[in-house]
């Protein structure tokens, strides 16, 4: 198994490699995409936790969700889904606390988006 599927969900890698039919580049731009728009997308997070916006925090939390489900990253989905909800409910502290998990796995995501990158290139 390549090390990347120990990340990201293996059906959910093949079901986006599968649905590109062999276009390798398509699919470098699509995961180069996740890989551009996550930091930006974490930036306004961050903003929001700074500011204590719970709209803010659902908003960028909602489509960091979208886009890491998407690409197979379930655990930093899940985490985004958690914090969107807080916002959604105005639970700002509870979701100011699931940030720094965030982080960490924002990082372990996109090392793996690299590497699927790499692997099929």
């Amino acid at each position: 198994m390549e090390k990347h599927l120990t990340y990201l969900n293996p059906e959910t890698v093949e079901e986006v490699t599968d649905m590109m039919d062999g276009d390798t580049e398509s699919l470098v731009d699509l995961i180069d995409t996740l890989m551009e728009t996550t930091p930006e997308l974490m930036h306004e997070l961050s903003t929001g936790v700074d500011q204590r916006d719970a709209v803010a925090i659902r908003e960028a939390a909602h489509a960091l969700k979208s886009s890491s489900a998407q690409m197979g990253a379930q655990r930093f989905s899940d985490i985004c889904k958690e914090m969107e909800e807080k916002g959604k409910n105005g639970d700002v502290d509870s979701a100011i606390s699931l940030f720094p998990s965030l982080q960490q796995e924002q990082g372990l995501m996109l090392g793996a988006m690299n590497e699927w990158k790499n692997a099929i290139q």
